[in-house]
C-alpha cells in the first residue's frame, strides 16, 4: 500500500493496470515513454526501467517511487515504507507531483491524486 496518483486518457474506457492486457504501444506512446524517462532522469534523478508484458516501469531512487505506464493509462506509487518522517513524506509527494506533471505533458493524460481525489 502506498500513496497513488493515477492517469487516464480522456475518452478512454481503460481504467488501470489491473486489466492484465498485453502491452501494445503505438509509436507515439513509445516516444512519449522515452521522453518521460529522459525528463525524469534529467529533472528528478537516477532511475531504472523495466519492460513487462503488460506495462513499462520507471523506478526513481530518491525518493523511491514507481511509475507504471501502459500507453493510455499510468500510475505512480510511493511505497509508505520510504516515507518515514513528515519531511520525507512531503518531499516524496513533491517529487511525485513533478513526475506527474511530466507524464501529463508528455502523454496528454489527466492525473488524479487518489489520496485527495
Amino acid at each position: 500500500m502506498g500513496y497513488d496518483i493515477s492517469f487516464f486518457m480522456p475518452g478512454h474506457d481503460d481504467d488501470g493496470l489491473g486489466d492484465e492486457l498485453l502491452l501494445h504501444l503505438t509509436n507515439d506512446q513509445e516516444a512519449a515513454w522515452r521522453r518521460i524517462v529522459a525528463r525524469a532522469e534529467q529533472e528528478i534523478g537516477p532511475a531504472d526501467e523495466g519492460r513487462y508484458p503488460t506495462h513499462l516501469e520507471l523506478w526513481l531512487h530518491d525518493p523511491a517511487m514507481q511509475l507504471c505506464y501502459a500507453g493510455t493509462f499510468a500510475s505512480i506509487e510511493i511505497p509508505y515504507r520510504y516515507t518515514a518522517t513528515a519531511a520525507s513524506a512531503h518531499a516524496a509527494v513533491d517529487t511525485a507531483y513533478a513526475l506527474a506533471r511530466i507524464v501529463e505533458v508528455e502523454t496528454g493524460m489527466c492525473g488524479l491524486d487518489d489520496e485527495v481525489s
